[in-house]
């Protein structure tokens, strides 16, 4: 595969919708894979410079992920009436970044903002608004208490972390202390995840 900086040049083509681009895509049409990742290279490189990972990292992560893309658009598994191809392989994207920053890190627990991308951005672009509670609920079972209360509060419920602590809807006593025992269970949730996803081929 071409490098990227190399895809990029020249990219004019437009698609009227998901289902054209995607079949483009599935066909490893040099035009599609070109305008896909002008959509996506510049925020891909911003998350990773964020999180500390160097620019190869980014690279290499877009690489492989538009391969699984390729490989779910024609495995139907993707489905374009429920995300872009762009939104679709932004998530496979960030999930993968998480992967390297676990890989690349010596803390216990993983970025937050990745993580909460994971949550809050992947999981309501790619299910139907009827199924994201249903699909975080059943991570949230299995994550089990105190975690599972806590991301309840700030991402179904959403509560501010402020006022999580004003009305002593949790035990932590400072923002910065529930930060970090949330960034802890959001490590935990991203392995549920990750797990889960492979199970039922949903990414």
């Amino acid at each position: 595969m071409e490098k990227i900086t190399h895809w990029l040049r020249g990219n004019k083509h437009k698609y009227s919708n998901s289902e054209e681009l995607a079949e483009r895509l599935r066909l490893r049409d040099d035009k599609a894979i070109t305008h896909i990742i002008s959509l996506t290279e510049g925020t891909i490189q911003k998350l990773a410079r964020k999180n500390g990972l160097p620019m190869p990292v980014a690279t290499d992560v877009l690489n492989d992920a538009i391969i699984i893309l390729i490989e779910k658009i024609s495995d139907k598994v993707y489905d374009p009436n429920l995300a872009t191809p762009q939104t679709y392989l932004m998530g496979i994207c960030k999930f993968l970044l998480l992967q390297q920053l676990k890989k690349a890190s010596s803390a216990s627990f993983i970025s937050l903002e990745l993580a909460e991308d994971l949550m809050q951005e992947y999981v309501e672009e790619e299910f139907q608004q009827k199924d994201i509670r249903e699909v975080i609920e059943i991570w949230l079972a299995e994550l089990g208490a105190p975690c599972n209360n806590l991301i309840k509060l700030r991402y179904l419920d959403n509560y501010s972390d402020q006022e999580q602590i004003d009305l002593k809807l949790t035990d932590y006593s400072s923002v910065n202390s529930l930060k970090v025992t949330r960034s802890k269970c959001m490590d935990k949730l991203v392995v549920i995840a990750e797990k889960w996803k492979k199970k039922y081929e949903t990414f």
